[in-house]
């Protein structure tokens, strides 16, 4: 080993400034250099050596910016000079030069194709070989991902390691310690080949704390808690959407909102149980606005580490007070006032705090008289979950938000995607401050989607959009193991938030290049094709369940796949093991379109009773033995929900075509 290593060349990153993430990233320039170049690289502080490469923030290299930088903060700006193997790698703080050198990595051959080591596509080259010269600002501030579905400890850990590699900045746990979404996974409440037990809080916490450390070693944007607040001050359990089975204490109770003459926990549709997560408060109550507040600047005062503090109230609809004092405003206009006493308490604290507030449900439309006393603590997060994702973002000046009625919302929630841009430009008129979207592209609609091609090109639509509708960024709720079949979605999402100039086709080409190798075109055909014989609009209930078109489209689903599996099966032993496992990924979900295409043909048939037993008997059995094997790929938990939630959606419909006048229930 010794003689090895003597034969070793010596190469040098020298690190110029005392930021941790600093020497994070240059020990990850390191340790990828090395690997495509088989050389050493050493990491130094003060000596200067000929072949060297320099890594620090613009300030300490007497390099100024070159782009205009609204709060260095947040903005990024990237930079690298490299010739021969020697240069500089810098950016405006930190975290933009970490990024800065995963930007120059990937410029030299490396790809992220998924998190984890089976995802990275490490090239072999000489380091005289290496020029580079990239001097660029990412096209929107926030570029980023929020913890869902069913996780391990190590799939949160994996996805934050990719997140910086592909280019986005900002990560989001809810809650105070993102219980449900571990307890998702260890409880298996959906698959039962895997033994469950529930997770104990502790260890949340301690997950949470943890990822929450490999964030900030990033210099990551970290978003937190949003879901809670009207649940902690009360001392009420927040862990999650479970039953709540205990009393509220006296002294509390009538802190919670009043509807039909009582005031208890909400257990209205679409939960079947008393929940402490969906159950608003009196927001006109002085104490329930004093102990919310009290709350989160204690929360703030503690965690100071929070880069964005979310303020949400609570998780449910048509559920707002009616009490005589309430009803005098809108939701909307209580919470600014909470939101101006929240920051009057902050300000007195002597906290920096930046709050974001949300735009979600009946905050979806805009205060008619308050308004933000500072404008400048806040920033608005715009969460539009009533949207339809047949379409992108557009705007109509023509369409107008519906009236705003108390607890009778149900039905007026803005479902077109101009009704909800309507409910941003009426906010947009009180708030014009920083402001994002927070989204749901990949939480429930690729299910939806079994190719991930109408998802993504609307995904990548919706990204282009953004400045046109004035937002200046994206945040996407979603579960984090996401990348079967593909990983598609997960490149158009973090390149087209880097560089809005970039096309669905030409991310799309270049992915499944590096993904799948020389057959690469015939999976993206074959993709592309799944996505058009599922037709999407279908399973989002756009369509009637009744179809027989859609069933004809259904039943060809098999012969398709069976004409396409042995280009499968000749590259499983492709000698890259990333395309190797891409193909592995691909096969494994052939079973499963085969089955729910079974399930789907008996749906559009109108067959309730035979898409029921085919639902449990082949394709949730089929996922249930498949998930262990690809376990960092595919969320079996949400995967399952969602096929069952089709055999759901499907007896609701039936009902509600015959005359019923039931309210709509999200599923």
């Amino acid at each position: 080993m010794s003689n090895q290593l003597m034969n070793v060349n010596e190469r040098h990153i020298r690190v110029v400034g005392e930021h941790h993430t600093l020497f994070f990233a240059a020990r990850e320039l390191s340790k990828y250099l090395g690997r495509m170049t088989g050389e050493l690289f050493l990491l130094e502080r003060e000596k200067s050596f000929e072949n060297e490469i320099v890594l620090g923030v613009f300030g300490d290299l007497e390099k100024s910016p070159r782009f205009s930088h609204e709060d260095p903060r947040f903005d990024d700006e990237i930079y690298a000079d490299l010739q021969d193997g020697k240069g500089v790698i810098s950016g405006v703080n930190p975290r933009s030069v970490l990024l800065s050198v995963y930007r120059m990595l990937t410029e030299l051959g490396c790809r992220w194709v998924r998190p984890g080591a089976l995802g990275e596509i490490i090239p072999r080259v000489a380091i005289e070989h290496m020029d580079c010269h990239i001097s660029e600002k990412p096209s929107l501030r926030h570029r980023g991902l929020c913890l869902e579905g069913a996780n391990t400890f190590e799939n949160a850990i994996e996805m934050l390691e990719w997140m910086p590699k592909v280019g986005m900045n900002t990560f989001f746990m809810e809650f105070m310690e993102s219980y449900a979404f571990f307890n998702n996974w260890t409880s298996q409440s959906q698959n039962k080949k895997i033994p469950g037990y529930e997770l104990p809080v502790d260890t949340a916490r301690r997950y949470h704390n943890q990822i929450i450390e490999e964030a900030k070693k990033r210099d990551m944007i970290y978003h937190g808690v949003g879901h809670g607040w009207t649940c902690e001050p009360l001392e009420l359990p927040s862990l999650g959407w479970g039953p709540f089975e205990g009393e509220v204490k006296e002294e509390y109770k009538d802190c919670l909102a009043l509807i039909n003459g009582k005031r208890e926990i909400w257990g209205g549709e679409p939960l079947n149980f008393p929940n402490t997560l969906c159950t608003n408060l009196c927001y006109s109550s002085e104490k329930v606005r004093r102990l919310m507040t009290e709350c989160i600047t204690n929360y703030a005062k503690k965690h100071s580490y929070i880069d964005v503090l979310h303020f949400w109230l609570a998780d449910g609809y048509d559920n707002q007070c009616e009490c005589d004092s309430c009803i005098r405003k809108t939701p909307s206009d209580w919470m600014v006032i909470m939101l101006n006493e929240l920051d009057e308490k902050l300000t007195h604290a002597g906290l920096e705090t930046t709050i974001c507030f949300v735009l979600y449900v009946e905050l979806l439309w805009a205060p008619e008289v308050e308004r933000l006393n500072n404008p400048s603590r806040f920033k608005m997060l715009w969460a539009p979950i009533t949207r339809t994702y047949s379409k992108s973002y557009r705007e109509d000046p023509a369409v107008q938000m519906p009236p705003f009625v108390l607890n009778r919302n149900v039905k007026s929630f803005p479902k077109t995607i101009e009704q909800n841009v309507a409910s941003l430009r009426d906010w947009q008129q009180v708030f014009d401050g920083d402001s994002l979207t927070f989204e749901y592209h990949m939480m429930w609609d690729h299910y939806n989607d079994p190719g991930y091609f109408s998802i993504g090109r609307v995904l990548s639509e919706d990204i282009r959009n953004l400045g046109t509708i004035g937002l200046n960024g994206y945040i996407c709720d979603q579960p984090f193991r996401v990348f079967m079949p593909t990983g598609l979605p997960m490149h158009i999402m973090a390149r087209t938030l880097y560089d809005t100039g970039l096309t669905f086709d030409e991310i799309a080409t270049d992915y499944f290049a590096y993904a799948f190798g020389a057959d690469a075109s015939r999976v993206q055909a074959f993709c592309e094709r799944m996505s058009e014989l599922f037709e999407p609009a279908y399973f989002r209930r756009e369509k009637p369940w009744q179809d027989e078109q859609a069933a004809e489209r259904f039943s060809s689903v098999e012969a398709v796949v069976a004409e396409f599996v042995p280009i499968i099966k000749r590259n499983l032993w492709d000698p890259s093991p990333v395309v190797s496992e891409s193909y592995r990924i691909l096969d494994a979900y052939t079973g499963y379109l085969t089955r729910y295409a079974k399930m789907a043909v008996c749906l559009a048939h109108g067959d309730k009773e035979a898409a029921a037993r085919i639902c449990e008997e082949e394709v949730c059995e089929y996922l249930s033995g498949i998930e262990l094997g690809f376990q960092d790929t595919m969320d079996g938990y949400e995967m399952m929900r969602h096929v069952r939630g089709k055999i759901k959606a499907n007896a609701l419909e039936l009902v509600t075509m015959q005359g019923d006048d039931k309210e709509h229930v999200y599923v």
